[in-house]
């Protein structure tokens, strides 16, 4: 049997930078004008843990993932304004999907090259998905259309196949 007291502590290293890995993580450690990267993770309003994954939904106008919950409470950050999906079950079934492919995280979409090309430039930083699928209903995307002109694309491809 070995007795672990007589022997001497385990240094970790960081293969990267063969350094010793402090078991203190100090806010010096890792910072970026002080803030550390796994507070700025876990404080992020993005932030959505490995249990709530299932929860999530994509907007089927932007693209952005974010909870039922955060739908119900806060609306899509970028649609509300013709959504109206803050503390609406009925629109937040039928204008967000939970069959979404892929997610492209965005810190500062107007610099975004990727953010371009999924027309994803003008919105605010998240997590969007890349394909949404589902089609918004037809009087929504008539008010769309005919109150905000704006015309909607959707995010499932189907509209980049119908112009091949």
């Amino acid at each position: 049997m070995h007795d672990s007291s007589s022997s001497p502590p385990l240094s970790r290293t960081c293969s990267a930078f063969q350094q010793p890995l402090s078991q203190d993580r100090s806010p010096k450690q890792n910072t970026i004008d002080g803030v550390s990267h796994e507070t700025r993770t876990m404080s992020s309003s993005n932030y959505v843990s490995t249990g709530q994954a299932r929860y999530l939904r994509a907007c089927m106008v932007c693209s952005i993932v974010m909870t039922y919950a955060r739908f119900r409470d806060e609306g899509c950050p970028n649609c509300e304004e013709f959504l109206h999906l803050q503390h609406s079950q009925d629109q937040i079934e039928s204008c967000t999907s939970q069959v979404f492919e892929g997610v492209i995280t965005l810190a500062n979409p107007a610099k975004s090259w990727i953010a371009k090309y999924q027309r994803l430039d003008n919105y605010v930083p998240g997590m969007y998905a890349i394909k949404v699928s589902g089609q918004l209903p037809d009087e929504i995307r008539s008010t769309l259309e005919d109150e905000y002109r704006i015309q909607y694309i959707p995010r499932d491809g189907t509209e980049a196949e119908n112009d091949a």
